[in-house]
C-alpha cells in the first residue's frame, strides 16, 4: 500500500493510510489471540506474519 505512495503525496494521505493500518492491525492481534485460545494452531504463523507485515508498514507510514 505505501509503496505506491512518493513525494507529491499529501500528509493527509500517509496519515489516513497509517490510521487505517493501526486500525487493521489491532483487528489482527484481536484475531491472532482468538486463534491461540482456539484450535486454529496452522493458522498462528500467518497471522504473525501479517502482524509483523503491518507493523513495518505503520513504522514506514511514520517516518515519512
Amino acid at each position: 500500500m505505501l509503496d505506491g505512495f512518493d513525494d507529491s503525496t499529501s500528509l493527509d494521505d500517509f496519515e489516513h493510510y497509517r490510521g487505517r493500518l493501526q486500525e487493521t492491525l489491532d483487528r489482527l492481534i484481536l484475531m491472532d489471540d482468538a486463534i491461540h485460545d482456539n484450535e486454529y494452531e496452522e493458522d498462528i504463523p500467518a497471522c504473525e506474519e501479517y502482524i509483523d507485515k503491518t507493523k513495518r508498514s505503520i513504522q514506514k507510514a511514520s517516518r515519512l
